[in-house]
C-alpha cells in the first residue's frame, strides 16, 4: 500500500490498529502523522510532568503557570508543524487540520492525566487553582447580572 507516494513500509511504522491494517475505515494510516508529531507530543508529555513537579515543590502560581504553559507550547507546536508539514508530504488542507486535531487531543489528554495524577496523590498543582473565586460566588454573580442588579 502506498501513502504520499511512498510504500508504507518505508515509513518504518506499524499501522495504528491491532490488525496491522491501518485505519482503513477512514481511508488512511494514522502512523505517518504520529511519526511526524512524535517529538512535539513527547515534549507536551514532558511539560505535563514538569508542571506537576513545579506545582508539587511549591513554585508560586503566578510564575509556574507561565513557565509550564501547555497552551503556549501547543500554539508554538501548531505554528511549527503547520509550517513544516509541506516539507514532510502533508500538503493537503485536511492533513494540516488532522495534525492540529492530534496536537489538541494530546494536549487535552495530558491535562486530564495530570489532573488525575495530582488529585489522586494529593499534590499541589496548577490545574485546580486556589486563587479563583468559589463556584457559589461565581454563580451568584451570574444570577445577579442576569436580572440587572
Amino acid at each position: 500500500m502506498y501513502l504520499f507516494g511512498k510504500n508504507v513500509r518505508e515509513y518504518g511504522a506499524v499501522p495504528f490498529t491491532l490488525l496491522r491494517s491501518g485505519l482503513i475505515s477512514v481511508g488512511f494510516f494514522l502512523s505517518p502523522y504520529l511519526i511526524f508529531l512524535r517529538n512535539g507530543l513527547l515534549i507536551m508529555a514532558v511539560m505535563g510532568v514538569f508542571r506537576i513537579l513545579i506545582g508539587a515543590i511549591g513554585v508560586p502560581e503566578s510564575i509556574g503557570t507561565w513557565i509550564s504553559s501547555l497552551s503556549l507550547l501547543m500554539m508554538i507546536l501548531a505554528v511549527y508543524y503547520g509550517h513544516s508539514a509541506r516539507r514532510h508530504g502533508f500538503d493537503r488542507y485536511w492533513q494540516v487540520v488532522l495534525i492540529g486535531l492530534l496536537i489538541s487531543t494530546v494536549q487535552s489528554l495530558v491535562v486530564i492525566a495530570c489532573i488525575l495524577i495530582t488529585t489522586n496523590f494529593g499534590l499541589a498543582n496548577y490545574f485546580t487553582p486556589t486563587s479563583s473565586p468559589s463556584t457559589s460566588t461565581s454563580l451568584g454573580n451570574l444570577g445577579l447580572q442576569s436580572v440587572g442588579i
